[in-house]
Order: structure tokens, then C-alpha cells, then sequence
């Protein structure tokens, strides 16, 4: 019987008068045939012109609306097949890729007991984290390939296997740090376009960080590895596809010894001319790695999120004259977002200027004295272009003991090295101790490994002074004294007082000479140097650095020149340090 035959069936059991299209409806008094009955070629359609449901009228017909078909009702809705789990190393859930049938796939998050269907800022990492880990500690080989399935198809066959969530096109650069320590790692193509090319990125994101990678498919007839192992056949019979991984092309090939690689060229030592010294004067070296501690609420955080800010907008701040924007990676692993906007909006900043402080607030990443940590920080400092990198505040960045000395050492070699090896300052703030004179809080080790060591202290009044606890270059000052000023419109500043910051003796004299030889006006130091050397006039390298400052200085640079023109001319009112930037908080000195 048609869906029709049974409708039609029904309304006359029920006493319905009609033929063909038109019946009287059964759930309203109906004289004249109301209701339109429409074989739909498989199904019917009904429709009461008097306005009943069809819900009425099949409850009269004694009829479901599977009946209104020829074929039984099939339920087509997606459903749930698999539920695939990533979690972090220490096998908590950061989020799931659902599977469903028909094939799709979706990807979801914990969230106040229930699931959040974006994963916004949720770490990413790879298919079965804590196995890899284990498998690779154990010196497993590793199967990369495109999906889930493919990879509990590995591990049913005893092999550690893992996959990025997304499917093909999806791999990230930081998940190639995991993979770091596998004597081998088997990247396993799908048999389609986007498999192959999903596999070759994974193959040469491994070459681009030395790992072993042999890039492999399914035997004939099978398009993944799933399928290949479900058919009875074995890893050894997976193809090897040859293929030359896509590499940096380099000038000349490096030599193999890595020490015979960092062999100091001398010529190009001696005539390179690398910019100026400072990043921003007198408080960080270019290209430098320094430390910064103080006791609690002196506001060593407040120092350096107001130099952070400075940069990335531009403002002139301390010596540093206004100068175009610059990128900023600051990591901030202890104040809450209130927090943060408070302090830049009593520094007198607002959104528009920031564009440039890529601000990474308490971020779920490795520790920074691990090999996958050090290489989120160096690919994210990369990818925005910083010249600064803020690690703020140290303890908290790392996985190590504190005071144990092998956890900086770590964060030193694997981490601070590796981004001033390409050029970036870096600062690390940190606590000082029970006893602030004996300098960092935890192992003595801090102090090891980095260029310059800062104690941030607190004098009368809203004053601050830096102290220079360790200088590996003579050109940075042993001391920085800074007055905190609060404004008239509620925004602090950081200024170097008048009298803080005198040249040393010949600056005058040597910038002259500069002048005399026709230097150009943005000479770097090294070149001033050799210079003035190779013209018959030697001064010390204080004074040379000194002087090329002098030359580019505007006149607010004059009030810090000779202290007996200081002694002799009274400063006007109102001038009793120099401002340079809004820099400070509306705050009490406590929050600094």
C-alpha cells in the first residue's frame, strides 16, 4: 500500500466524504471538503484550508507522520560515533574532536560542566600528548598521520602514533617541538591532494628542526593507514615515498662541527657596525639578556611594563627620543586582565597605541626551561616581529625547582639564548629574596647567565633607583636614578632627574671631532670608533658612545651636560627633573 492508499483509507473509515484531492477534514465540522489531500510521488501532503494542524488531523486518522510516506521514515540526523580526547601532559582535558555519522567533524571544550562548541584561546596540542611523551622517553619511533582513526589503528597495532585535530592543512610549527628525541618519526600520507600535501608540511616542518622524517603511504589499493593495517598488512609494508624535503636554501653549506659553524669571522667583527648599544637608554642593552628583581611593591613589573609600552607606541621615554613603534612580546604569567588595563590606562595609554605590545596574558604554554616551551616563546616572539621579549615574572615560567640551579640553566640556554642569538633583548623579572641584598629569590644561577642584573630599590619619596648588580658591558651605568611622578591629570611618568644623567668627561670634545671628520649624523659606535681612531684621536669607548649620543640629542639633553654650568645657572621652576614619557599608574605606591 501507497502512503496515498493509506490515507485515503483512513479519512474514509473515519466517515470523511472527498475523492481525488479534496475530503472533508476530519478535525474540524466540515460541510464543505476543506481539506487538500497531494500525492507527492512517495509522499502526501495534507493541508486543512480552514487552518487545522496536521497534528490534529493525523491524531483523527489515527495515522503517524511516517505514514505519509511510501518508504519508511529514515532519522538522518548527525550523530555522535566518537568522541577523540586531547589532553595536556599530565592527561588533563583541553578539549575533544567529536566525530559523526555521516562523516563530520566538530570540536569542542569543558565549560561550566558542559561543553563550549569554539575553542577561542584553548591550547592546542596533539593527539594523545602524554603517550607521545612516554613513547619518545622510551625511544619509540613515531607515526604521524591525518586522523584519529588512523592513529588508535597505530596503537591497536602497538606503535606510538599522533595527528593534529583539524584533519589535513592543520599542523602547527609548535607541534613539531613535540616530536623532538624520536629517533625516527614516520609521517604516513592520505592517498589524496590534501593528504599528500598535509604530509609533505609535517615532513618538512621536521627537517626544519633536525628531526629524523621518513615520509611513507599506504600500499596499493588502500588510501590510509587504517585501512592498510585493517587489511591484514603491516607497518614494514607501508611505501616509502622519496621525496627531497623543501629546506632554507643557505648560501654555502654550514660546516658539520657545530663549533667550527660559530667561528668568528674577524674581519666581519671588526668592520661590523650593528646599531646603536641600547634598545632604550640607560635602562636596556640591545640584543641583550638582563634580569630584573626587586622586593615586593617596589614595582619592578611597573619599570618595565612602562619601558614595554614605550616601544611598542613609539613614546619617548627615559633618553629614548620619540621613535616609530616597535614589537613588543610581553609574557605576563601573574596579573589579571583588570589589572593590566588599569596600569597602561594610568600610564595614559588606550587601545589605539598598543597595537604594537602583543601583551600574552597568563598563557597555558610549556615551561620555558623545556625544549617545547623555548620553542612556542621563539616562534610567537618570531611571528610578531618583537625586538623586546618580556618573560614576567620568571618562577612562574618555568617547570623546574626554583631554587635549583639546572632550571635556569635551562631557561638560560634553551630559552634567553635562543632569542638573543636572533637579535632580541630580553628581560626577565623576577623576586628578590627573604634578604634583598643577597640578591634573587631561588638559586644563585639566576645571576649566571645573563648580560645585565637590575635591582629595582625605592628612595625617599616616589623614587626609584636601578642598580647594576652585574655588567658584562662597561657602557651600562651602575646606577639610574628615576623619579615617579604622578601628573595633574591623574598619569604617572618616568623621568630621569636633571642632574641623573651627566656626560663624561670629552663627550663634547669627541663629538667635535666627529663633526670635523664629516661623520653622518647616525653613525653607529663601532664606526665612530674605528673612525676616530684611524683619523689619530683616541678616546675611551664610554666617551665615543657618549658623544655619538650627543650629537643626536635635542636640547633637553643639555640640562644633564656639565655639573659647573649646573652649579652656575638656576634651574627654572617647575623643571626639577626632565619628563620623557608617560610611563607611571594611578596608583598608590604600593601597587607599583
Amino acid at each position: 500500500m501507497t502512503a496515498f492508499e493509506r490515507t485515503t483509507a483512513a479519512l474514509l473509515a473515519v466517515g470523511c466524504r472527498g475523492r481525488g484531492g479534496s475530503w472533508t477534514c476530519p478535525a474540524h465540522e466540515d460541510r464543505n471538503p476543506s481539506l487538500s489531500v497531494t500525492n507527492g510521488g512517495g509522499k502526501v501532503l495534507i493541508k486543512c484550508q480552514a487552518g487545522c494542524s496536521l497534528e490534529d488531523i493525523l491524531e483523527r486518522l489515527g495515522l503517524a507522520k511516517a505514514d505519509l510516506f511510501d518508504e519508511p521514515l529514515v532519522n538522518d540526523r548527525p550523530r555522535i560515533v566518537a568522541e577523540y580526547d586531547y589532553l595536556d601532559e599530565k592527561g588533563e582535558l583541553l578539549f575533544q574532536v567529536v566525530r559523526y555519522d555521516p562523516k563530520a567533524f566538530r570540536q569542542r571544550r569543558p565549560a561550566d560542566g558542559g561543553w563550549a562548541w569554539k575553542l577561542g584561546d584553548v591550547r592546542r596540542v596533539p593527539y594523545r600528548l602524554p603517550q607521545l611523551l612516554d613513547g619518545i622517553a622510551e625511544g619509540a619511533a613515531v607515526f604521524v598521520v591525518e586522523g584519529e582513526k588512523d592513529v588508535h589503528a597505530l596503537e591497536d597495532a602497538g606503535y606510538v602514533a599522533t595527528c593534529n585535530a583539524g584533519g589535513a592543512g592543520k599542523w602547527l610549527e609548535q607541534f613539531t617541538g613535540y616530536l623532538r628525541g624520536a629517533p625516527v618519526v614516520y609521517v604516513v600520507a592520505d592517498k589524496d591532494e590534501p593528504g599528500y600535501a598535509h604530509a609533505r608540511a609535517v615532513r618538512d616542518s621536521c627537517a626544519r628542526h633536525g628531526v629524523p622524517v621518513v615520509l611513507c603511504e599506504a600500499a596499493e589499493g588502500f588510501k590510509d593507514v587504517a585501512e592498510h593495517l585493517g587489511a591484514g598488512r603491516g607497518v614494514e609494508d607501508l611505501l616509502m615515498v622519496v621525496e627531497e624535503p623543501e629546506v632554507p636554501e643557505v648560501a654555502e653549506e654550514a660546516p658539520a662541527n657545530p663549533f667550527l659553524a660559530a667561528e668568528v669571522n674577524w674581519d666581519e667583527l671588526f668592520n661590523a657596525d650593528n646599531g646603536p648599544e641600547w634598545l632604550l637608554e640607560p635602562f636596556l642593552a640591545r640584543g641583550r639578556t638582563h634580569a630584573v628583581f626587586a622586593v615586593a611593591g617596589v614595582g619592578k613589573s611597573f619599570v618595565v611594563l612602562a619601558a614595554a609600552a614605550a616601544l611598542a607606541s613609539g613614546r619617548a621615554f627615559l633618553s629614548k627620543p620619540q621613535t616609530e613603534p616597535q614589537h613588543v612580546l610581553y609574557c605576563d604569567y601573574e596579573m589579571t586582565p583588570d589589572d593590566v588595563r588599569d596600569r597602561l590606562m594610568d600610564f595614559g595609554y588606550g587601545p589605539g597605541e598598543l597595537g604594537y605590545l602583543h601583551y600574552c596574558l597568563l598563557p597555558v604554554a610549556h615551561p620555558l626551561d623545556t625544549e617545547q616551551g623555548a620553542a612556542e616563546i621563539v616562534e610567537a616572539a618570531e611571528a610578531v616581529g618583537a625586538v623586546l621579549v618580556v618573560i614576567d615574572t620568571a618562577g612562574r615560567a618555568v617547570g623546574g625547582e626554583e631554587n635549583e640551579a639546572d632550571t635556569y640553566r635551562a631557561l638560560a640556554r634553551l630559552t634567553m639564548l635562543r632569542l638573543k642569538s636572533r637579535g632580541m633583548t630580553v628581560v626577565r623579572v623576577d623576586h628578590a629574596g627573604k634578604n634583598a641584598e643577597a640578591g634573587q629569590r631561588g638559586s644563585s644561577a639566576k645571576n649566571d647567565d645573563v648580560d645585565v642584573v637590575w635591582r629595582v630599590n625605592k628612595v625617599d619619596g616616589n623614587g626609584r633607583v636601578l642598580e647594576a648588580l652585574k655588567r658584562r658591558v662597561n657602557w651600562v651605568p651602575e646606577l639610574v636614578a628615576l623619579d615617579v611622578i604622578e601628573a595633574a591629570d591623574g598619569c604617572w611618568s618616568i623621568s630621569l632627574p636633571a642632574s641623573g644623567h651627566g656626560w663624561p668627561a670629552g663627550t663634547k670634545e669627541a663629538a667635535d671631532a666627529l663633526d670635523e671628520l664629516g661623520a653622518d649624523e647616525d653613525i653607529g659606535s663601532n664606526a665612530a670608533v674605528r673612525l676616530l681612531r684611524e683619523a689619530g684621536r683616541s678616546y675611551r669607548r664610554q666617551v665615543v658612545l657618549a658623544a655619538v649620543r650627543w650629537r643626536k640629542c635635542d636640547p633637553r639633553r643639555m640640562l644633564g651636560f656639565a655639573e659647573s654650568v649646573r652649579k652656575v645657572v638656576p634651574e627654572p621652576a617647575g623643571t626639577a627633573g626632565t619628563e620623557v614619557g608617560n610611563s607611571g599608574g594611578n596608583q598608590d605606591e604600593e601597587n607599583f
